[in-house]
């Protein structure tokens, strides 16, 4: 049997087609369109070879494991690798540091903050006005914000923990953001 030529092939068709058949070359071509991009991708943010392998194999295993139709192949590939490293960094931001000349133990006070599409390591005199900008905000919009990106919750299930009408949740979620930043920036 000949080999079909993939170059061909959408992004879509070869998942499904490996989904569907269990054609690994299809993946594989799949995989060899973005695999040097996802490993520039987690290089850029965890800054480090070897953790950036770690994020390669990391996409790699759930695209060979997935299961579920995905629409665009790409996109979903580079959510990954960026959750991935996110959560990467985050562990390392969370984790505690033993200073072994002066026998001290130290924590890292960087804290993480996630907005739409892009993320930011921030200090603690940033997070100090952040804190204070939140503060006052009204109610009803501290609480969607914090639900939203500490808890990750979506705007449904916002709208189900809060009792809020979902058209409410979206209201105090950007004016919530808007508020945030005219305060953010006078604080400055």
């Amino acid at each position: 049997m000949e080999k079909p030529i993939f170059r061909s092939f959408s992004d879509t068709d070869l998942l499904a087609l490996y989904q569907t058949e269990g054609r690994r070359d299809a993946v594989e071509e799949l995989w060899s369109r973005y695999r040097h991009l996802i490993y520039g991708e987690a290089y850029f943010l965890l800054k480090n070879e070897t953790d950036a392998e770690d994020a390669l194999q990391f996409v790699a295993q759930q695209l060979l494991e997935s299961k579920s139709e995905v629409l665009f192949p790409k996109s979903w590939l580079f959510t990954i690798v960026k959750n991935f490293c996110l959560k990467k960094i985050k562990e390392r931001n969370n984790s505690i540091f033993v200073d072994i000349e002066n026998d001290n133990v130290i924590k890292n006070e960087i804290e993480f903050v996630q907005n739409e599409g892009f993320t930011t390591l921030i200090d603690n005199e940033t997070a100090e006005a952040l804190q204070q900008a939140m503060e006052r905000l009204s109610a009803e919009q501290r609480v969607c914000l914090n639900l939203f990106y500490w808890e990750n919750l979506s705007f449904k299930q916002i709208a189900q923990k809060t009792n809020y009408d979902l058209n409410l949740v979206r209201s105090y979620l950007q004016n919530g953001k808007r508020n945030l930043r005219n305060l953010l920036s006078s604080l400055q």
